[in-house]
This record gives C-alpha cells, structure tokens and sequence, in this order.
C-alpha cells in the first residue's frame, strides 16, 4: 500500500477565491500542496493556507511561464524523494472524491504484484479525465481501472511518475503556454515511455471554470475561445516547433498535431462571424 499521500501542485496565475479554497480543501485533507506563482505581486496567499507546513510556495518573481514552473515543481518533489506529483491547473475542479480516488490508483500502482503487463512499466504519467477520451488507441485493465493509452493529453489532472519524467527530461521551459502539453508528450514518446488517461475521474471538472463559449457558424455548432493576438501568436509559433520535433518521432503524431493546427487557425478565423449560443 501506498506508504504517504501524493503531492499534489498547481500553478498560479492571478488567482480567484474558488482557486485558494481548493487548495485549503487539499491541505486539510492531509496532502503537501506545492504552489508555483507566476503572479508574485498580486497574489494575497490567505493567512490560514500560506502558514501550513503542508505548504511549498515557489516563485522566480515574475511571470516564467507554465513549462518553466512544471518543471521546478516536478524536479523539487522527484528530489525530496517522492514518487509521484499530481498537477491540477488552477481553473480545473476537484473535489476530496477526487484526490481519494486518485490516491486508492496509486495505492494499486505500488502493489505491482497485481500487474503482468509489462506495458505499465513504460508508463510515464496517468490523465484523469471527468469525460471519456477520443484518441485511445490501446487499453490496459488494471484492477478495475480501464488506462487509455494515447498519444497526445493535457496536463492538467495528471499524475506523473517522477523517476520516469526525470528520465523523459521533465518539461521543456522552452514553451510558455501553448506548447507544453503535447511537447511533453513528444518528449515521452522519444524516450519509449507512454501516457495513459482515465476516464469519468469522480469530482473532476476541466471545463467548468475556463472561457470557452459555444459559437453557431452558418448552422455550424462549436465549442472554441477567441484568443488575443499575443496567444494566437504562441500557439502558431509552438505548434510549428512541435510539428518538426514529431517528423521526427512518430507520423502519426505529426499527423495529429497538423490538424490540431488547421482546426486552431480555422476556429480563430470564423470565430469574430459567429454568434454565441447557450451551451
């Protein structure tokens, strides 16, 4: 059995109050919280969270990014000798069910007497998802857990396993924002390690708090987000990088992140001649 409770970390970034009640609900159920703030001069740590011993607070005084700052969170627990780092974006939702749920898998991961497939052996982080994924292209029953191996996830609700992601070179700080997901799991692939999601995670919500809306386009409904200038410029830029770095590694991932790229610039194009609708 699983000898301590996993850390759990997120990254900040102006925060708002649901953010901070989170993560006091994580700390008072027992877990190490680990804080990387990309907005030092305006975020307010309230009193009765910034004095557990539970917490780590990190910051490098300015806005570093979310590669920059994954990469300090994962190195420093791999270094204080846990073995495993669950990372929520702020703006996704979790509840104590779901940290619970989280917990009991990694309490099976360490009993590897129960596994015979040597496939989990490669595995390098587990996605947990409040939906059923897209992109499964092979499944691995543990325990009455369903793993879907694929080739792209994002990151948040991700338990990675810190002696493998040391191995993979934890994330790139090369890639500020858009780009850090899928850069990582190019990186995984390269190295011979695999991604796994989890589906219909209990508590789990990755949609609920994010800006989305959904847009009618000439009888076309779809769900997207116009981005400012600066984003679409991030995106364009990373996805080009990630699309030479995959030619080298797998077609079917250089494939993948192509159309990625089209419906990304499709969407921003159409996006200002449509009409929001309810969701």
């Amino acid at each position: 059995m699983q000898k301590e409770k996993i850390v759990i970390a997120t990254i900040l970034y102006k925060p708002g109050i649901e953010v901070w009640l989170r993560i006091k609900l994580a700390l008072e159920n027992g877990y190490r919280v680990y804080i990387f703030d990309n907005s030092p001069n305006t975020t307010h740590c309230p009193v009765n969270i910034s004095s557990s011993p539970n917490l780590r607070y990190f910051t490098l005084g300015s806005n570093v990014g979310i590669g920059t700052a994954l990469r300090q969170i994962c190195a420093t627990a791999y270094f204080e000798h846990n073995e495993y780092l669950l990372y929520f974006d702020q703006d996704t939702v979790f509840s104590s069910d779901t940290v619970a749920y989280i917990s009991s898998f990694c309490a099976v991961v360490e009993d590897r007497g129960t596994f015979s497939d040597d496939r989990l052996a490669r595995l390098s982080s587990v996605t947990f998802r409040d939906r059923k994924s897209t992109s499964c292209r092979a499944k691995i029953d543990v325990s009455g857990y369903s793993l879907q191996i694929v080739d792209f996830t994002i990151n948040s609700g991700a338990l990675f396993f810190l002696k493998r992601l040391k191995k993979i070179g934890w994330h790139d700080p090369k890639f500020f924002i858009d780009g850090v997901d899928y850069s990582y799991c190019l990186a995984a692939a390269a190295a011979g390690y695999t991604i796994a999601e989890l589906d219909n995670t209990p508590g789990l919500n990755h949609s609920i708090e994010q800006d989305d809306a959904a847009y009618n386009f000439l009888g076309l409904i779809f769900v997207g987000r116009r981005y400012p200038i600066y984003r679409r410029r991030d995106f364009l830029v990373s996805s080009t990088k990630l699309i030479f770095r995959a030619l080298r590694i797998d077609a079917r991932m250089t494939l993948w992140l192509m159309r990625s790229f089209a419906i990304f610039c499709l969407a921003q194009m159409i996006i200002p001649f449509s009409r929001t609708v309810p969701k």
